[in-house]
C-alpha cells in the first residue's frame, strides 16, 4: 500500500472550557465526551493529486478500496503494481452536508475513467500506427499535442540523406511520391525514431497504476540476418535471396504497462530449444 500516514486531529473543533461545562451539564465524563465529539465529526480523508476523493470513517476503508484498485491491474505474473498519482490521508472535521464513504463507493470514485496525457518515449519497432491503435488515438490528435514532430510522413528525399536513399538523378512526379509513400506505409508503417519522446493521450482512472509483470514466453527463434550489398536497390529496402529456418527459444520477458496498456518490454534472458539456421 502506499506510505500515507494520516496526521491526527488533536484539537476538538470545541474549546475545553466550552467541552467541560458542556460534559457536566449532560453528566457525561470529560475524556469519554472529548473522545465521542472526534469519533462524530472527525474523519478521514483522502486526495488524488491534491483533489478531494471523499471521506471514510477508518483508514482501513481506504485501504481496502486502494488494494481493490491494485487487484484490478494484478495478475499472475505481476511483480509490483504502484500507483502514479500524490496520495494524502489527513484527519479533518466533516461538514455537516457531507456524508462518509464505504468501500465500494470510494472504489467506484477512483476507478472513473477520463483522458489524461502522458510522455512516452518511442520503442525500437514502434510505428505512428501501431501507437494510435494502442492509445486508441486518431492521428490528428497526436500530431495536435506534438506541434514539433512531423508525424506520418515517410522521408523520400533523394541522396544519402534521404529516409530511403533515392538516387538523386531519379525524377518523379507529386503523384508518384504520394504513391509510393502510400505503398512504403502499407508495407512497413511510419516508423518511430527509438527515444523520441511524444504526448500520448490515454485513458485511464483516477487512480493511475504503473504495473510491472516478468513472463516466460516460448517463440520461434528468427534465424540470422545475413547481408550483402546489391547497388541495384534503394537504401533500407531489402529481398530475401534464401529463406532460413527458425528455432523455438524460451524467453523471460518484462513488460512495463500504464492502466493495462503496455510501455515497453524487455528480454531478460533466453534459453534455446532448438537452434535456427541463416
Amino acid at each position: 500500500m502506499p506510505d500515507i500516514r494520516p496526521a491526527p486531529v488533536t484539537e476538538p473543533r470545541l474549546r475545553p472550557e466550552l467541552m467541560l461545562q458542556v460534559s457536566r451539564a449532560l453528566n457525561f465524563d470529560p475524556e469519554e465526551f472529548a473522545k465521542r465529539h472526534l469519533e462524530e465529526f472527525v474523519h478521514l480523508y483522502l486526495r488524488v493529486d491534491g483533489m478531494l476523493v471523499g471521506a471514510a470513517r477508518s483508514a482501513d476503508t481506504i485501504y481496502e478500496a486502494l488494494k481493490q484498485v491494485k487487484d484490478v491491474y494484478t495478475t499472475a505474473d505481476s511483480l509490483s503494481v504502484q500507483f502514479e498519482n500524490q496520495l494524502s490521508l489527513a484527519y479533518e472535521y466533516l461538514p455537516a452536508d457531507m456524508e462518509t464513504l464505504e468501500t465500494g463507493e470510494l472504489v467506484s470514485r477512483l476507478i472513473q475513467e477520463a483522458p489524461r496525457l502522458f510522455l512516452y518515449t518511442a520503442q525500437p519497432g514502434d510505428t505512428v500506427e501501431e501507437l494510435l491503435e494502442r492509445f486508441a488515438m486518431t492521428s490528428e490528435r497526436l500530431q495536435e499535442l506534438n506541434p514539433d514532430q512531423v508525424l506520418g510522413a515517410i522521408d523520400l528525399s533523394p541522396g544519402e540523406g534521404g529516409g530511403f536513399g533515392l538516387p538523386e538523378d531519379l525524377e518523379l512526379s507529386e503523384d508518384q511520391l504520394a504513391d509510393l509513400r502510400l505503398l512504403l506505409l502499407n508495407a512497413t508503417g511510419t516508423p518511430l525514431e527509438p527515444g523520441t519522446v511524444l504526448t500520448v493521450e490515454q485513458v485511464c482512472p483516477l487512480l493511475v497504476t504503473t504495473t510491472v509483470e516478468e513472463q516466460a514466453i516460448t517463440r520461434d527463434a528468427t534465424p540470422e540476418r545475413l547481408y550483402e550489398d546489391d547497388p541495384t536497390m534503394f537504401r533500407g529496402q531489402q529481398r530475401i535471396v534464401q529463406e532460413g529456418t527458425a528455432g523455438m527459444e524460451t524467453v523471460l520477458t518484462r513488460t512495463v504497462r500504464r492502466c493495462g496498456v503496455p510501455l515497453s518490454s524487455t528480454d531478460l534472458s533466453a534459453v534455446s530449444l532448438g537452434e535456427s539456421t541463416p
